[in-house]
């Protein structure tokens, strides 16, 4: 059987798609599509006939269909049928529908499918889709190919061998938003000259750079320009910055052509070219806009617009390019060499260590005779003259930079106490509390080093530090540090701030720190039980301390905490076994003056409300939520909002959100008697 050139261009584009097929398969089919083209239909027949496996029999019928040979798709059709018993019900609809297909309409055969076999409806619709092609029925095909999201790739092949290529486009396009196809049509409209058209297929296909390069061939320029204002798609605005390039040499106009150059160093720098801004900006002599370019610029760049002014002989704008260039030692030599005094304020901040100390010395010396003591300062600890810089901190009562503490703290050869004390007390000032207590330690002020740690903040070193002094008072310091850390029960710093009370003989702060994380536990986590635990556990060690009036204030608030925690378990216990003890001891506790330093009141509240929204007593649940929304409640801290509008709705209000910002006044704790009363009467 010979096979025309449509039939054959349509094969070789069944083959392109054959890369993701199983080897074994791809190879059966390629000997198969041989067989055909060099007429040897029977070896092609038995090479069919000798097919065994389902699914090679199966993607064999969709290739000898795609290619229109019903004979051999017959084959493969017996072959699956013979594969029919065991089958699933899937399966079934699967042959069902290839039976109707090759014998009826698409219609029907997905009427057969689509209940069961979803999932493979796409591959049957693109089949279809084939089968109306071969047929001549192109816009059905085309119908086809769109259902199975398959038109850009296939359109263009139908495109590629039809004459009617406008009229597949108009038959294609409506609604399917693919962008290569669109792209594909918009340049056949800008071959045909058909441009605003072209540019529509490019804007649907968000193809910019295109649409960009057809307006400015066109020499719409201004619409151009608007469609790179509204973007931010790096290449499209660097190739409409190379157009107008390429344009402006075409203009006679001065002011325009000024215009237009800064317009195209905006473009590239916001396009992140960078180097291109700086090439156009040097052959073009914009000094403005190479300053502007340099704030944001890679260093080598800066360098390079440095030497530019320098060889300009604006010397105080190369030596801030050089500094800013990281070329200290050039920036700080041309502001000595041309007097720059203003330049050489300005780089001050910036110099670092490293820089050539003779020039530093120098510019020590400037800053000296311009009175700025704070600048001299600096520049003689970057060169080393800590002696000169300690002499003028001292007699001119500079505070110090931290380069420059940090830099005295490493004086080598000066082991005077007394400087090194003044040292570590200015790195105090300055918030250089590692320095400071590395000064301290060598000065044998452990304790002193040990509260700059502290002040640093590195748990790890203080906990480290106190073990290597072994001191009382370290252990304490470094228990009262960790202890203002609030750790919880199984994290190492817990254990180990305990440890360290016990190792400074500080029960009294043991004691302390079980009442914090007790409180802790009720504020951060809601959970009364621990809480009651640790305040026990407080109570049990203040017993041990020594018999004083202090000690026997903390014992009995101790208790009275204790108390008002297992009131207030026990009335969450109540709530529904017995709803008069719970609403005794809610009243109780909200009565109890200091009973908000251990228990959270909201929590009692809640308590309330929610026993009154399960006996459906809406309206004195509202009246407690109101109350508390009066006095700065969030009530969404406590309950969920869907549940606060129900209980609002039930009792014919409506609730109002709370603003952010609540203007500060005072605060009333309890509930009102009033209210109290009336919940006491309820019961």
């Amino acid at each position: 059987m010979s096979v025309d050139g449509s039939v054959s261009a349509s094969l070789m584009c069944q083959f392109s798609t054959l890369d993701g097929v199983e080897p074994t398969t791809r190879r059966l089919l390629i000997e198969i599509f041989f067989a055909i083209k060099t007429e040897q239909r029977e070896s092609a027949v038995k090479i069919v006939q000798g097919i065994e496996d389902e699914f090679i029999a199966r993607t064999a019928l969709r290739f000898c269909l795609a290619i229109q040979e019903r004979e051999l798709a017959d084959i493969c059709m017996s072959k699956l049928k013979q594969e029919k018993t065991g089958s699933t019900e899937q399966n079934d609809d699967k042959l069902a529908f290839i039976n109707h297909l090759s014998s009826s309409s698409y219609e029907e055969a997905a009427t057969v499918c689509a209940p069961t076999d979803k999932l493979n409806l796409r591959a049957n619709t693109y089949l279809a889709g084939l089968m109306a092609e071969f047929d001549g029925n192109l816009d059905q095909a085309i119908e086809y190919f769109d259902s199975a999201e398959c038109q850009a790739p296939e359109v263009l092949r139908i495109a590629m061998h039809q004459g009617n290529l406008k009229q597949i486009f108009m038959s294609s396009i409506g609604g399917n938003s693919d962008p290569q196809l669109h792209r594909w049509i918009g340049r056949f409209y800008e071959y045909h000259q058909v441009y605003d058209t072209a540019i529509s297929h490019y804007d649907i296909c968000g193809d910019l750079r295109e649409s960009i390069r057809l307006l400015c061939l066109l020499g719409r320029y201004d619409e151009a320009n608007r469609r790179v204002s509204d973007t931010d798609q790096r290449s499209a605005i660097c190739l409409y910055a190379r157009l107008l390039m390429k344009h402006i040499t075409t203009l006679t106009n001065e002011t325009q052509v000024k215009a237009m150059k800064k317009q195209i160093v905006e473009l590239f720098q916001k396009a992140g070219q960078m180097g291109a801004a700086f090439e156009f900006a040097f052959s073009n002599t914009m000094h403005d806009e190479l300053i502007q370019l340099s704030l944001s610029a890679p260093r080598p760049l800066v360098a390079k617009a440095a030497q530019h002014f320098e060889k300009e002989k604006d010397i105080k704008t190369a030596a801030l390019l050089f500094n800013r260039a990281g070329r200290m030692n050039k920036a700080l030599h041309l502001c000595l060499e041309s007097n720059q005094i203003d330049a050489l304020d300005i780089i001050a901040d910036n110099v670092k260590d490293g820089t050539d100390p003779e020039i530093l010395e120098r510019c020590a010396e400037v800053f000296m005779n311009k009175q700025q003591y704070k600048r001299a300062a600096h520049f003689f600890a970057l060169a080393r003259r800590f002696d000169k810089a300690y002499e003028i901190c001292e007699n001119y009562k500079v505070k110090l930079p931290v380069e420059f503490i940090e830099s005295l703290s490493n004086l080598k050869g000066n082991n005077d106490p007394t400087i090194r004390r003044q040292i570590a007390k200015l790195c105090e000032q300055q918030e250089v509390y590692i320095t400071a207590a590395q000064i301290y330690i060598k000065l044998n002020d452990h304790l002193s080093a040990m509260k700059n740690i502290i002040a640093a903040g590195d748990t790890e070193k203080v906990v480290k530090f106190a073990q290597l002094l072994n001191r009382k008072d370290a252990y304490i310091c470094a228990a009262d540090y960790i202890s203002g850390t609030m750790p919880r029960e199984g994290q190492p710093l817990f254990a180990t701030c305990i440890q360290f009370y016990q190792k400074g003989d500080a029960y009294d702060k043991i004691a302390e720190f079980m009442d914090k994380v007790a409180m802790n536990e009720i504020e951060q986590y809601h959970n009364y039980q621990k809480a009651e635990e640790y305040l026990k556990m407080a109570h049990q060690t203040i017993t041990k301390t020594e018999m004083t009036k202090e000690r026997d204030t903390m014992v009995e608030l101790y208790l009275q905490k204790i108390r008002w925690i297992e009131m207030y378990i026990e009335a969450t216990k109540c709530v529904q076994s017995d709803p008069l003890r719970m609403q005794s001891l809610c009243n109780e506790l909200l009565q109890s003056r200091g009973v908000d330093q251990c228990l959270r009141i909201e929590d009692v509240y809640m308590l309330l409300v929610k026993h009154f929204v399960t006996q459906e007593n809406f309206s004195q649940a509202h009246r407690i939520l109101e109350n508390m929304k009066m006095n700065g409640v969030d009530l969404k801290e406590f309950m969920d909002e869907e549940t606060i509008i129900r209980i609002y709705r039930a009792a014919g209000q409506t609730y109002v959100l709370q603003e952010e910002e609540v203007q500060e006044e005072e605060q009333v704790d309890d509930i009102p008697d009033d209210i109290a009363e009336e919940i006491s009467d309820d019961f």
